[in-house]
């Protein structure tokens, strides 16, 4: 960070915390937090899309025994709203997966630790204590490393498993820059791992740059077949959820596939440009699927408003990134408590305006199209 926050009053909105966080991160730091793909019109286009419905209140009813919390796949939240799994959060600000780990603990919100989180598997769960954690896997070339991390994640209390199939190798990405210092913030639980040892045949902690040449060739796959799926599924007693769903017809095929529940997602606007906004995909990959199968939302939350949007049409729950992670380089610990403190707040706020006292009372009635 360029200057301390001493004396300074924190934001209570998005766009505060992303001045702050410019403010107070370098420009390489701060450009990757919010870069987006190509020219940006995917990651525009996601915000634009909640301008798009307006919310219904109702009133004439009694809210005062509401309720904010509600159960995903198990893992019981204080709101319908869990932190999406974001790269390198150290690289952004120290020790910073074990600082969102506290808090998403902390506030009852579950933490969905990146394969490549500037910490290892085991220290982030250790950090977040009795809270509630799930963890990311991208498609990796080496499947037995795959398994091994997924088999950690089992042992450290995760209780999910979200794998990321929108974004590889091959795929035209833009997150910003991708100097020396942040290549080297996501291996931590690669050079951790046994499998991974085992073939790299030494110490990855001793011989840095060619672990490192290692991790860069083996972290990501062209893509995820179906079988592959299905054979992850298969590996895990845990619950798989599959991130980066768009097309009602791939949400399909992966409930086929075992899976436990799919994340409508488009990366934040940072993978491909110019796809379907999230928000806008999400009603049909909601009636592609059986009821009860989990469905969540994530790419342009801002708000609680915009959490109660995705619930109307169709969301079990919402996803949070790059909210959150402005909030960490603009404020560090205390930035993200008090952004995420603010979204389930407003989102406390927003339901019992719409006369909910539990998030499943919202519904499509609840909102209507611009």
């Amino acid at each position: 960070m360029k200057k301390g926050m001493a004396g300074k009053d924190l934001p209570d909105s998005y766009e505060g915390w992303e001045r702050l966080a410019r403010e107070n991160l370098d420009d390489e730091r701060f450009r990757y937090v919010a870069s987006t793909a190509g020219y940006g019109d995917a990651a525009d286009a996601n915000v634009q899309a909640y301008k798009q419905w307006r919310i219904v209140p109702r009133v004439l009813r009694d809210v005062s025994n509401r309720s904010a919390s509600t159960s995903v796949l198990g893992t019981r939240m204080a709101a319908p709203l869990l932190l999406s799994p974001v790269r390198g959060l150290g690289y952004i600000y120290r020790d910073g997966d074990v600082a969102v780990a506290r808090v998403a603990s902390e506030l009852g919100v579950p933490f969905v630790v990146s394969t490549f989180a500037s910490a290892s598997i085991e220290s982030v769960a250790k950090a977040s204590g009795s809270g509630s954690r799930w963890f990311q896997l991208y498609p990796g070339k080496d499947r037995e490393v795959m398994r091994s991390l997924v088999q950690r994640a089992e042992a450290s209390g995760y209780t999910a498993v979200v794998v990321t199939i929108d974004k590889a190798d091959n795929y035209p990405h833009y997150d910003g820059p991708r100097g020396h210092e942040f290549e080297r913030h996501g291996y931590e639980s690669y050079f951790s791992d046994p499998a991974f040892r085992a073939k790299f045949g030494g110490q990855p902690e001793k011989q840095f740059d060619a672990a490192w040449r290692l991790w860069k060739d083996i972290r990501l796959a062209q893509g995820l077949s179906l079988s592959e799926l299905g054979t992850i599924v298969k590996q895990t007693k845990l619950p798989v959820v599959v991130k980066g769903i768009l097309n009602p017809e791939d949400a399909r095929l992966a409930e086929e596939q075992g899976a436990a529940g799919v994340v409508v997602s488009n990366h934040g606007g940072r993978s491909l440009d110019g796809v379907v906004p999230a928000l806008d995909a999400l009603p049909a990959v909601r009636k592609a699927v059986r009821p009860g199968f989990t469905v969540l939302l994530d790419s342009g939350i801002r708000s609680g408003t915009d959490i109660v949007k995705a619930l109307a049409l169709g969301a079990d729950a919402a996803m949070v990134g790059k909210a959150y992670a402005l909030a960490l380089g603009a404020a560090g610990e205390e930035g993200v408590r008090k952004a995420l403190g603010g979204l389930v707040g407003e989102f406390e706020a927003a339901m019992a305006l719409c006369g909910a006292l539990r998030p499943g009372d919202i519904g499509p009635d609840s909102v209507v199209h611009a």
